[in-house]
């Protein structure tokens, strides 16, 4: 068609498009619906996340927490769900572990069952962890130390664990006073050092004498030549100053703790001075100056130029004064008849050919009527064929006394003694035959002390001595009360040792309890609340006299004496018994040098071989008490002691032997001789008797 031509009607209609190519952006259309989605999901998790929280307030339980002190760390730890809101939780039912931590103390863990409760309320106490303490003391050394009673070593200690709280310290040195105190430990973990000064138990003791190099003796051991300064431990002691050319000084005096003693200059005489005191009958006890020294016949040292005032007592006699003042040189004797206080008793004797003896000797036969002092009395009718039998009486003046005594008919007795028995307890006692020996030590003896006096003995009766020491063990069966104890931390209980800290008296009631086992006369009795020796002594159980214990411990096969349980040289070569040893350094100050018999304290029995006879420990282990009082004696060698069994009275009794407490050259000798009133931790005993 012609451009020019118009157009019809139906061209005017129709149009002839074209294609265009049109850019779409298709980056705008993508962003706009991302974000319509992040928008709706984003709302979509907060509403969850809102239903959530709000389902855990609504669900959730409180737990509220209390724990003392404040922790520097606490948790819930190892459950479901648990918010922790300053000092509580809220958390859903379930198993949880409550965790809390503060430094210095343990750490707390422990599990929290949160059930459907509301709320819970959990109070806690955290437990601090123990100090750590040191212990010292000045000046410096070993001291053996206890807290709250219980052996922790010996100083310096330290990192010692201790709760924290108030402790309770014991400190104990040799030859230092023994220390008590308190100890405030901090706790956590906190190291802490204590110190502590302790007082000496010993003083320094000065003296010098003229003329001087005079040899000094404390207690029986040479210190050496004056002028002397010596540490003494406190307490009282006896010294004896010693010159060739001039007379002994003797006498006793007190040390202090930590306080030093000057003694000044002593002069010495040029020759000794006595005083002899006598009395008709002998045995009185002799006091001077109110000071018991001994019993009549005595001898006794005297300073010159000073009044004495001398009192002789006796029981059944009147006491009697007298003064005595002696010029240097010279000696005086004062002999006194004493003045019985005398009561009647009178005696009807079945059959009347019994002979009566009156405290060891014959007095007649048949009835008698007796003329007696008032004091102890043994009475004893014998006869052919009978029973002898035994009457002590105490006659009281102004009243008279009559006895009616019948005598039994003897049993048959064996002709011959065994060699060794067991008694009804299960203990062993050996046979012991007679002999003639001598007691004592020679003045030329080193470590000699003045009460070793050579004395001539004879036994005439047989006798029976138990080959142990009586044991805890057997010793419980008489008193299930008593206690050996302990010493500086050592048992002494243990059943095997030897008993200890037993008094005389009741080592003296045990051997009664024996005699009345096996229906045996008793050899002590009751008189004035204790007890005293029967005499003459009958077949009893007692305790070993002196006499008999000397002859067990000392008498070799060719009469000579033996120094040493192991021999005469001090110290011995090889272990023989319990003494003080290596092993007692620690709690003795004088010990037998590179010696160990494997024990501080005491063994058990029989730990050690017998001696010839099969006694065991009769050296050492524990000292022993003697039947005898303790006395000086003065007896001339020519006068020969029969049988002797001691004074008849007196205040302290004879102990014999060394112990594990013991190991000098003087005390572990056996002529060494010691004396006691009261109980010690040393001190036992063994059992004797007569055997005819």
């Amino acid at each position: 068609m012609d451009k020019n031509t118009p157009p019809s009607h139906e061209s005017r209609h129709r149009e002839i498009v074209e294609p265009i190519d049109i850019e779409i952006d298709q980056t705008e259309n993508t962003s706009a619906i991302s974000k319509k989605q992040i928008i709706r999901g984003f709302l979509i998790l907060l509403t969850v996340s809102l239903i959530i929280v709000l389902w855990f307030v609504v669900s959730a339980k409180t737990i509220v927490v209390e724990i003392s002190p404040t922790p520097d760390t606490l948790e819930l730890q190892q459950g479901s769900i648990a918010v922790k809101l300053r000092d509580r939780f809220l958390a859903q039912p379930g198993e949880y572990q409550l965790v809390a931590e503060k430094e210095g103390y343990y750490p707390l863990q422990e599990t929290l069952r949160i059930g459907m409760l509301s709320s819970y309320n959990v109070k806690r106490t955290l437990r601090k962890k123990p100090g750590l303490v040191s212990v010292t003391v000045d000046p410096p050394a070993r001291a053996r130390v206890y807290i709250n009673r219980r052996y922790v070593g010996v100083t310096p200690l330290s990192d010692i664990a201790l709760d924290a709280g108030t402790h309770t310290i014991e400190l104990q040195r040799y030859r230092y006073q023994p220390l008590w105190s308190e100890l405030q430990v901090a706790g956590a973990g906190q190291q802490q050092e204590f110190s502590f000064a302790m007082v000496p138990g010993w003083a320094t003791v000065s003296l010098n004498s003229k003329p001087g190099k005079a040899k000094v003796w404390f207690n029986g051991e040479l210190y050496g030549a004056t002028p002397l300064k010596a540490e003494l431990d406190a307490g009282t002691h006896h010294m004896e100053l010693v010159h060739p050319d001039f007379a002994a000084h003797i006498a006793d005096f007190v040390v202090l703790p930590n306080q030093a003693l000057d003694l000044g200059i002593i002069e010495l005489d040029r020759e000794p001075s006595y005083l002899i005191v006598k009395s008709q009958p002998s045995g009185a006890v002799v006091y001077i100056d109110e000071q018991q020294r001994g019993t009549t016949p005595l001898t006794v040292a005297a300073l010159p130029n000073v009044d004495y005032r001398i009192r002789l007592s006796k029981p059944g006699y009147r006491d009697l004064s007298r003064s005595a003042r002696l010029a240097t040189g010279e000696s005086k004797t004062i002999t006194t008849g004493l003045k019985p206080i005398l009561a009647s008793v009178h005696l009807e004797v079945i059959p009347n050919t019994a002979t009566v003896w009156l405290n060891g000797k014959v007095f007649g036969r048949g009835d008698q009527t007796l003329s007696l002092t008032t004091t102890n009395h043994t009475i004893e009718v014998k006869d052919s064929g009978y029973q002898p039998h035994v009457l002590n009486i105490t006659p009281q003046a102004g009243q008279p006394i009559h006895k009616k005594i019948t005598l039994a008919l003897r049993k048959s007795l064996p002709a011959n003694l065994a060699s060794s028995i067991t008694n009804s307890q299960g203990q062993q006692l050996r046979l012991i035959e007679p002999i003639t020996f001598t007691m004592g030590a020679s003045r030329r003896e080193q470590g000699r002390r003045a009460n070793e006096v050579l004395r001539d003995i004879k036994l005439q009766r047989r006798f029976y001595i138990g080959t142990h020491e009586v044991s805890n063990e057997e010793y419980a069966r008489f008193d299930p009360e008593h206690s050996s104890g302990s010493f500086s931390g050592i048992d002494l209980t243990a059943a095997r040792q030897p008993v200890s800290n037993i008094s005389w008296e009741q080592a003296a009631r045990y051997c009664n309890w024996l005699s009345k086992q096996e229906d045996l006369p008793l050899s002590y009795r009751e008189a004035d609340g204790g007890l005293i020796a029967n005499t003459p002594l009958l077949t009893g159980y007692r305790l070993v006299t002196e006499a008999e214990w000397a002859r067990v411990a000392r008498v070799q096969a060719d009469g000579s004496l033996l120094r040493y349980a192991w021999g005469d040289r001090y110290p011995p070569v090889s272990v023989n018994g319990n003494y003080a040893d290596e092993q007692a350094k620690q709690i003795v100050g004088l010990t037998i040098p590179n010696v160990d018999d494997g024990f501080a304290g005491p063994a058990p029995v029989g730990s050690y071989g017998s001696n010839k006879f099969g006694l065991y420990d009769i050296g050492g282990n524990v000292a022993e008490w003697m039947h005898d009082y303790y006395t000086i004696y003065s007896t001339p060698r020519s006068q020969v002691s029969v049988d002797p069994t001691g004074p008849t009275s007196g205040k302290h009794h004879v102990v014999r032997g060394a112990s594990w407490l013991r190991g000098t050259l003087s005390n572990t000798r056996l002529a060494y001789r010691d004396y006691r009133e009261k109980p010690r931790v040393d001190v036992g005993f063994r059992i004797a008797r007569y055997a005819e």
